[in-house]
């Protein structure tokens, strides 16, 4: 590939995050953590070719969905219909450096912000509803990656990376469960801390086509319980716990993504998903990046 010559990454993400069953208030918790956990996932890890520095600017579009899901029913209540959504963007860069034949160093900076609202309606015909939901926040990583198998023209070839980075998120709410008679509550969450990404890439070349298997996990390092600050009068302490502690909720400390990159030349199409275990309600995530690369 020529100096200074761009190409294009086009990346379509799909997250389907289903969380356990859990009292309702901390669904405005469930909806802040699954956009923290696909602000860190995006994550424009370097290409397998090496031999070049690069710079990879990238600009998205994310969406968060409350969906329902049949035949199943919340522990605490008989039946609970779902739906809601919040929109917004991502942005982001990334720098890659070779370091020797098979070894390169890469930074990202990735941002996001998204606004919306949603609403839990019970057979009993009460309903919670989550309006003015804001989030948005940064993470920061570098990383090493090094080429096991293969090089930069081979059909086949297998990396791993990995490093240390920081996350920042900040998320609010109003909660309201409708005809309760107190006053609605504000929620606020706003986590943040440090943690391990580590990955795994393969990539498969047939001509100028190249298909891009990889996996992500983040590991959380220290306390995952964060403060959640409350104002008005349906909501307290008590209804948030983490530790044995009220008034604190958890970050999963620990989640990953599968994803495979279909390319042409310069094109990249780019699917990833991640599914927690237990679920029962279903957030439907979907995020569509497209960024730039220039080699300098």
């Amino acid at each position: 590939m020529p100096k200074n010559f761009p190409f294009i990454f086009t990346t379509i993400a799909f997250l389907l995050l289903e969380k356990p069953a859990q009292a309702h208030p901390t669904m405005g918790v469930d909806i802040a953590n699954a956009a923290l956990e696909s602000l860190i996932l995006s994550a424009p890890f370097p290409s397998l070719d090496g031999g070049q520095n690069e710079v990879t600017p990238q600009y998205g579009t994310i969406q968060t969905e409350l969906i329902n899901k049949p035949g199943v029913t919340d522990t605490t209540t008989p039946v609970a219909n779902y739906s809601g959504v919040s929109k917004g963007q991502s942005a982001g860069f990334g720098l890659t450096f070779p370091s020797k034949k098979d070894l390169s160093y890469f930074f990202y900076v990735t941002g996001s912000s998204q606004t919306g609202e949603f609403n839990i309606t019970y057979d009993s015909a009460a309903t919670v509803r989550y309006t003015d939901f804001k989030a948005s926040g940064a993470a920061a990583f570098a990383a090493a990656q090094y080429r096991l198998v293969g090089d930069a023209k081979s059909t086949f070839a297998l990396g791993v990376f990995g490093g240390p980075g920081y996350y920042s998120f900040q998320s609010s709410l109003n909660y309201d469960q409708v005809g309760s008679g107190p006053t609605p509550s504000d929620v606020k969450f706003d986590p943040s801390g440090i943690g391990v990404l580590t990955g795994l890439q393969m990539v498969f070349r047939v001509g100028k086509f190249r298909i891009n298997p990889y996996f992500l996990v983040f590991n959380g390092i220290g306390d995952a319980c964060h403060k959640v600050s409350l104002t008005g009068g349906q909501l307290g302490d008590s209804s948030f716990k983490c530790g044995g502690n009220d008034g604190y909720a958890a970050v999963p400390p620990g989640f990953g993504g599968l994803g495979l990159a279909l390319g042409y030349q310069a094109l990249r199409f780019n699917v990833w998903s991640f599914q927690p275990a237990n679920d029962i309600r279903p957030l439907k995530v979907t995020s569509y990046t497209v960024s730039y690369g220039f080699e300098f």
